[in-house]
């Protein structure tokens, strides 16, 4: 399990940096966008999949 841990944190590199990304755009918009952003769930998703994503890493199987 601790190659396929490895490998399952590799593999989300990409998506991280996606995500990073999407997240930091969203913080250059306005006040008022933000307001609006932060209530939709399409933007709020990434930051339940990013803690769900670190239970595995977290478990020490």
């Amino acid at each position: 399990t601790t190659s396929n841990l490895v490998h399952f944190r590799s593999g989300y590199a990409l998506l991280d940096a996606v995500c990073i990304l999407i997240l930091f755009f969203f913080a250059l918009l306005g006040s008022y966008h933000n307001l609006f952003i932060l209530r939709t769930s399409p933007v709020v998703i990434p930051y339940y999949w990013y803690y769900a994503r670190l239970i595995p890493t977290i478990k020490p199987n």
